[in-house]
């Protein structure tokens, strides 16, 4: 099956940073839409780093006004230097080690829902260093918005039960501990005519969620990576989420 490449839809972080550092009109979205993706990573470092979730809260807002805004991480970003996820990592570490006695600086703060603060929190799981839970926080944030797309590739395609049978035989019960049924028991209930047509469908579906979730991946590189280097970041992004407990495929 030919996955659709969804070109208006995917849209790289790089070209996000783009946006930022020549200054277009979509600057501020797409500010936005970086803050989205790594607030809640940032506060899940900060947590594992002991920080009570206010503090780390304020923190990572602090993180973002004086090191991403204060000191222009993202302009000054360059694509020749690795991907976004080491770039954050190591300038929080830095913001750490010379910022945590100035926890109450002021600064105007990023606007990030609630909701993404407590599912960080839901998603901290028994690593012991921060930057394990930033990269697992990371990994599930690529992998969340691969599963949007798989969902809505196969919904595109007409093949919407494929996506169906896959989250009650794989997804629910790998994210939400529910039981997995059957083959021959469920079937028929997703329009397949036999087990073995509805087994073929949920490989065809964890397939193409795992080329997506590269694919997500890869987005998060800069232009003209080296296939060896997306490789190994995709490599760290599925040992992330095996620390956390996580579920791929």
């Amino acid at each position: 099956m030919k996955m659709d490449s969804h070109a208006a839809f995917l849209t790289t972080q790089w070209s996000l940073i783009d946006a930022i550092q020549t200054g277009r009109p979509e600057s501020a979205v797409a500010m936005n839409r970086l803050a989205e993706i790594y607030l809640p990573a940032v506060y899940s470092f900060l947590r594992r780093n002991g920080h009570p979730p206010h503090a780390a809260e304020d923190l990572a807002q602090d993180f973002f006004d004086k090191v991403v805004l204060g000191r222009l991480l993202f302009h000054n970003a360059d694509s020749t230097k690795g991907s976004l996820r080491s770039l954050i990592l190591k300038a929080l570490k830095n913001f750490v080690i010379d910022t945590v006695r100035r926890r109450n600086a002021r600064g105007v703060k990023r606007t990030v829902s609630l909701d993404a603060m407590e599912r960080a929190d839901s998603m901290l799981g028994a690593e012991a260093d921060p930057g394990d839970a930033f990269n697992r926080q990371i990994a599930g944030a690529q992998l969340e918005l691969a599963i949007d797309r798989c969902r809505e590739h196969f919904a595109a395609s007409g093949l919407i039960n494929h996506w169906r049978l896959y989250e009650v035989r794989v997804l629910h019960p790998a994210t939400r501990g529910a039981s997995a049924p059957a083959l021959k028991d469920c079937f028929g209930e997703f329009g397949f005519s036999q087990a073995r047509d509805a087994a073929a469908a949920v490989q065809t579906v964890k397939r193409a969620l795992i080329a997506l979730f590269r694919v997500v991946v890869a987005e998060s590189m800069p232009p003209n990576t080296p296939e060896e280097e997306i490789e190994a970041e995709y490599q760290c992004a599925l040992a992330a989420l095996r620390l956390g407990g996580g579920a791929h495929g």
